[in-house]
């Protein structure tokens, strides 16, 4: 690594608890914290234009944009609310519903739901942006992951294989489609180390199972136009991967001095890759060969969520955001 690292441009401190998650909607930063609340940050006032406490106050497992719809969702229920542009995932350990509830809160109503069943930590991946919301999850048995929309009110596609439970637990989960053929595919990372490929219209077989990690995979990122993948776990490497001819492979190995990844994300122009470790650092590779481009050193405790902002943008296209136990979120300029 060559020169100093950057200083973050802006650290924001909503003391509401222990960051969880973050996400970047257009000019906008979303947040959860462990204590159940999620706000939006406005990234030209730096300031919360929006607020919301979970009834349970238990701790938000992440967060994803949808248009004009909040999603949230943990281990009991999904709930899907018309308010700015985010998905909220949150987790109630009491109460075992495994709910997905559309909500237009400008009318205070529920307007859809469906019903899910337990999944444990792994959360939600969502496809669909358009008024079909449709997502991948876990699912309560070992080696299997549930498809659902929300225009299905009961029903949903199991997606298994034989000898599946030796596989475990879900972890992690990538769900996404082919951009020519709309095929949709579901990567699974799993408590054994594999990463699974399936695609949706034969759920009953694998296309593909690679060993990725000698333990349980915490976090998995793609990108699709680049057809560049990497998994994090909580030893001290990361792979890398592709997907060729429905085939993961193998790309190359980024080796860590200090152990244990909570997130993984790739920039949308797959150029570059950035890893959360429980060491408190943010670092950041070169996606060709995995260069180690620099070290972020900021926060005092593990780093929970790091996410790119989502398009070229002249303002906003090269910030990075991550966030921390140490209930901080720092806001980064890259190249």
């Amino acid at each position: 690594m060559q020169g100093q690292p950057p200083l973050p441009i802006y650290v924001f401190h909503p003391l509401l608890g222990e960051i969880a998650t973050v996400k970047f909607t257009e000019g906008s930063l979303a947040f959860g914290t462990s204590t159940g609340k999620l706000g939006l940050y406005d990234l030209e006032t730096k300031r919360i234009s929006w607020e919301w406490k979970s009834t349970s106050g238990q701790a938000i497992l992440g967060i994803d944009i949808f248009q004009e719809k909040l999603v949230r969702f943990g281990w009991d229920n999904v709930y899907i609310e018309e308010v700015s542009v985010c998905y909220q995932y949150f987790c109630n350990s009491y109460c075992r519903k495994y709910v997905v509830e559309v909500w237009d809160i400008c009318e205070q109503k529920l307007t859809n739901s469906v019903e899910l069943e337990p999944s444990g930590f792994c959360k939600i991946s969502i496809l669909s942006r358009s008024d079909e919301l449709n997502f991948a999850c876990g699912s309560s048995e070992y080696g299997k992951v549930n498809i659902y929309t929300t225009n299905s009110q009961k029903e949903h596609l199991t997606l298994s294989a034989e000898m599946s439970k030796s596989l475990g637990a879900c972890m992690s989960l990538k769900f996404y489609a082919n951009e020519d053929t709309s095929v949709k595919y579901v990567l699974g990372g799993f408590e054994s180390g594999h990463v699974v490929l399936w695609d949706s219209r034969f759920p009953s077989k694998l296309l593909s199972k690679f060993k990725a990690c000698d333990e349980a995979v915490m976090c998995i990122a793609y990108n699709i136009s680049s057809n560049f993948g990497v998994v994090g776990s909580p030893l001290t490497d990361m792979k890398t991967f592709q997907v060729n001819k429905d085939v993961i492979e193998l790309n190359y190995v980024i080796s860590l001095k200090k152990e244990g990844q909570n997130d993984v994300v790739i920039r949308h122009d797959g150029r570059i890759l950035a890893s959360g470790g429980w060491d408190s650092r943010v670092r950041l590779f070169g996606c060709k060969k995995g260069k180690p481009l620099a070290v972020l050193d900021f926060h005092s405790n593990s780093i929970s969520s790091v996410e790119f902002y989502p398009e070229s943008d002249d303002k906003y296209g090269h910030h990075l955001a991550a966030g921390s136990r140490d209930q901080a979120i720092s806001l980064w300029k890259l190249y």
